[in-house]
């Protein structure tokens, strides 16, 4: 059954290289009136820019429902030191912003269970067709 009180569409930043960038996304999207936003922070270089995560939670405080999408590329989750001092920044900056969910893509997952140790759901995003992989539920 359709309950349209738990539909949840918004808008997301889009691609950000700098905290700049970022809190101006977030502020054209406060301007729209919509409840709801998606942080793509999909590049691993991204969150090292982000210093100022007080700065970052007041922005984030008029939304409903914020969604983090964590990187999709440049980047593996495995058991690597570089992978695991990344989980524990992504864990400080959730921790910050308290989101709804951490989107994470299929094909840069080389070990599940290194996701284990966040804090926060993590939503595993079907791909589209030009991935080889994770377009299709049998395949997630």
């Amino acid at each position: 059954m359709f309950n349209k009180n738990n539909f949840l569409l918004g808008f997301g930043t889009g691609y950000t290289t700098t905290e700049k960038d970022l809190f101006e996304k977030i502020e054209l999207i406060k301007l729209t009136g919509c409840p709801i936003v998606e942080l793509s922070l999909l590049s691993p270089d991204i969150y090292s820019e982000i210093r100022n995560l007080d700065k970052l939670k007041k922005a984030l405080s008029s939304f409903r429902s914020v969604s983090v999408h964590a990187p999709s590329k440049e980047f593996r989750y495995d058991n690597s030191k570089r992978s695991r001092d990344f989980l524990k920044r992504i864990n400080q900056i959730c921790q910050a912003i308290n989101p709804t969910i951490l989107v994470v893509h299929p094909d840069v997952i080389d070990n599940l269970r290194v996701l284990s140790n966040l804090k926060w759901p993590v939503g595993i995003e079907n791909m589209d067709w030009r991935k080889e992989t994770g377009r299709y539920p049998e395949e997630l």
